[in-house]
């Protein structure tokens, strides 16, 4: 009897800590909200090195960032602006048909439905994060040739504990079209985590290939402070309607949350 009472005092302890322990344990979307908040509003300090000569009053920079810019990338910036430029102007003649005077520019004009440089493209999927977190995404594309918007929302929701978490991202977007298959955009924006005023400016370079209008592969990568994200997508279906699906990426310093997803887009 007194092994028993015993056994009974003891699983009841054990309950009672279980009820006691629960609510502490943080969950997955608090644990990223967290992470990612350390760092978020800081707006960066100097961490170039200098050094002071006493008796010129001349400051020294020392492995200053102009001098490899100056020496390595001149060059670079030649091929990357030129680069730009003429991804622009080709997206401009591919929508604008009134400006098409040669040969390259009709074979490669875009057709109806098309889905790079798109009047109009939504976007939508659903992606399993962990066993107890999901999340739904969705995209609303828009422009006219080179230029463009993106508005992108996600929505994550947790069951044990109960959480939920939204991101947002605006960009605008310059839209390099390279022929039919190729188009790499530059975004410029901000993100917002639950709507606060937690705002960050962020920075995308999507790529997007699409051999033809059954078949495509898209990179979306972005960065947004301590935040980056990264979005690979294999694209299939017919013109106008894409089935997709792929993997994504949501980092902060220390947590990760990613998982397969599976979606569809519509494009005009």
């Amino acid at each position: 009897m007194k092994t028993g009472l015993k056994v009974l005092m003891l699983i009841a302890c054990c309950f009672e800590m279980a009820i006691l322990v629960k609510p502490a344990c943080a969950g997955k979307l608090s644990d990223f909200k967290k992470d990612v908040s350390k760092g978020g509003k800081t707006t960066g300090s100097s961490t170039s090195s200098h050094s002071y000569h006493h008796e010129t009053g001349y400051i020294y920079r020392e492995r200053s960032w102009d001098s490899y810019h100056d020496h390595y990338f001149d060059g670079f910036g030649d091929i990357f602006y030129y680069g730009m430029a003429y991804g622009g102007v080709r997206s401009w003649e591919r929508i604008n048909r009134a400006s098409l005077n040669d040969k390259y520019s009709e074979m490669y004009q875009r057709e109806t439905g098309e889905v790079l440089i798109p009047f109009l493209r939504v976007d939508a999927s659903y992606q399993m994060v962990a066993s107890s977190v999901d999340a739904f995404d969705y995209s609303i594309d828009g422009g006219y040739g080179p230029i463009g918007v993106r508005f992108n929302r996600t929505h994550f929701r947790e069951k044990d504990p109960d959480d939920t978490m939204d991101l947002t991202r605006v960009y605008g977007l310059y839209r390099m079209s390279l022929g039919r298959m190729l188009e790499v955009d530059l975004g410029l924006g901000g993100f917002s985590i639950d709507d606060e005023d937690d705002n960050r400016f962020s920075f995308t370079m999507p790529i997007l290939i699409h051999p033809n209008k059954h078949l495509g592969f898209e990179f979306r990568p972005a960065w947004a402070g301590n935040i980056s994200e990264y979005d690979i997508g294999v694209f299939g279906g017919c013109k106008f309607v894409l089935l997709k699906a792929g993997y994504k990426w949501l980092s902060g310093p220390s947590q990760t949350m990613d998982g397969p997803y599976a979606g569809l887009s519509v494009h005009f």
